[in-house]
């Protein structure tokens, strides 16, 4: 009889300890650079398994978002809590760049581009329509 009772316990204190655990709260912070801001909650406290709710990264006037310092690359996110962390939403100047062919030929690929400041640009090429050339860019 006394060794189901303290097993009764020892069953008891495992379910009472798991409990314990299922409730631990984690702190999902959060952060901006310049160059932008953050919509929604800043500062999240969660259990561990919860849902965070939605937080946005957009950019001001002049700037682009770049991504997440946790390189998690989409502006809006919604994260699962499993551990504390700290992340910042990263914004660079923005630069737009614009190829443009005059009467005599065309650019083949992405004509204009949004770059970050020092992005490098996607290639492209001068194509001349018969009987011109390429002179210079």
């Amino acid at each position: 009889m006394k060794k189901i009772f303290l097993s009764f316990i020892l069953l008891s204190s495992i379910i009472l300890i798991f409990a314990c655990n299922s409730s631990e709260k984690v702190i999902i912070q959060y952060t901006v650079t310049s160059g932008g801001i953050i919509k929604g909650e800043q500062c999240q406290t969660l259990k561990v398994g919860e849902k965070g709710s939605l937080i946005i990264a957009e950019p001001s006037n002049n700037y682009i978002f770049c991504g997440w310092s946790d390189g998690v690359q989409e502006a809006q996110r919604a994260d699962v809590a499993s551990r504390s962390f700290i992340t910042t939403a990263i914004f660079k100047e923005k630069t737009v760049l614009s190829y443009i062919a005059d009467e005599g030929g065309v650019i083949d690929g992405e004509s204009e581009q949004i770059l970050g400041k020092g992005e490098t640009a996607q290639m492209v090429s001068a194509i001349p329509y018969e009987g011109y050339q390429f002179s210079h860019w």
